[in-house]
């Protein structure tokens, strides 16, 4: 059972995925998590503050995820295959959330927010990159470029989830947003593709 906190962060994720966080008032989170205004500012101090929550709240599982991969006794190639499986399961599962990243980084409006944002991003990918970075050493893969690679994977499973008509068009199907992120077969294809493709590019 979640706590109050945890429930107003998942609304309040809900809302600014939905209307932006300009759009969203703490008057309407509150009315639609159930709590008063007062609560919000106990456990959070401002909307701002409560998005800085929101974006460390659910870094923190992505960040403790990778940590937990890195520190595995498996070839790189297992590693990456393990990352892509938890980024693409971690994004369909949070699509909010990353539909709110993505309007972030991309508006530029805030610059706190920003800053949060990309530093937390990075932390995470320098566990990425540290992984290919052994495989190059360990001579299991190619002297590729690395932050290029991050930046394949990641937005792939990005463009897939944030821009769900386009991958429905792409896809040949009718444009349905929820079953995009909910259907486990596409989930399993974007897996399998990023895999094959960036095993094959990686490898010797």
């Amino acid at each position: 059972m979640i706590d109050k906190r945890e429930h107003i962060l998942i609304t309040a994720e809900a809302l600014f995925a939905e209307k932006g966080f300009e759009g969203t008032s703490v008057r309407e989170l509150c009315a639609k998590a159930g709590v008063n205004v007062a609560m919000v500012s106990y456990y959070f101090g401002s909307k701002e503050q409560l998005m800085e929550a929101l974006i460390e709240f659910r870094s923190g599982f992505m960040r403790e995820k990778l940590d937990e991969i890195r520190k595995q006794s498996i070839s790189a190639s297992e590693k990456m295959e393990l990352i892509i499986d938890h980024y693409v399961s971690r994004i369909f599962s949070n699509s909010q959330y990353h539909r709110i990243l993505h309007r972030e980084l991309s508006l530029q409006q805030r610059s706190q927010f920003n800053s949060i944002i990309s530093k937390l991003l990075m932390v995470n990918f320098s566990v990425i990159r540290d992984i290919i970075n052994d495989g190059i050493e360990s001579k299991e893969f190619k002297n590729v470029d690395v932050e290029l690679t991050i930046v394949s994977m990641i937005g792939t499973i990005t463009q897939v989830v944030v821009s769900s008509f386009l991958t429905c068009k792409l896809l040949n199907e009718k444009h349905n947003e929820l079953m995009v992120v909910t259907d486990k077969s596409h989930q399993q294809r974007v897996s399998k593709h990023l895999k094959e493709m960036l095993l094959a590019y990686l490898k010797k």
